[in-house]
């Protein structure tokens, strides 16, 4: 475990040992642009960033940030998606100044 403490650097090191004193996990994927630590949206760049293979924190929760790759995603099932369905109006009830006014 140590010799591949030696080949991290010491500041994802100490931030990875602060989180788990903590209680936390240090890492995170993402999941069409999502953290799963934290469940915000990340920044487009980010994600970007994070594709071409550099080292990127979200900014929300501090956890160090990978993306999973599109064709594991691909073979997981997609929820069912459901068409929002608008309320229905109720008929206005017509007053009885309403009617007075109707019958004249």
């Amino acid at each position: 475990m140590e010799s591949l403490r030696g080949n991290v650097p010491t500041g994802v090191l100490i931030a990875h040992d602060q989180m788990k004193s903590k209680g936390k996990r240090s890492v995170a994927e993402v999941r069409n642009g999502v953290c799963s630590g934290c469940h915000l949206t990340q920044a487009v760049g980010n994600v970007h960033g994070l594709k071409s293979g550099s080292l990127h924190r979200c900014g929300n929760c501090g956890r160090f940030l990978y993306v999973v790759e599109e064709d594991e995603q691909e073979n997981k099932p997609s929820p069912a998606r459901r068409e929002p369905t608008k309320p229905r109006r109720k008929p206005r009830e017509e007053s009885s100044a309403t009617q007075g006014a109707k019958a004249r």
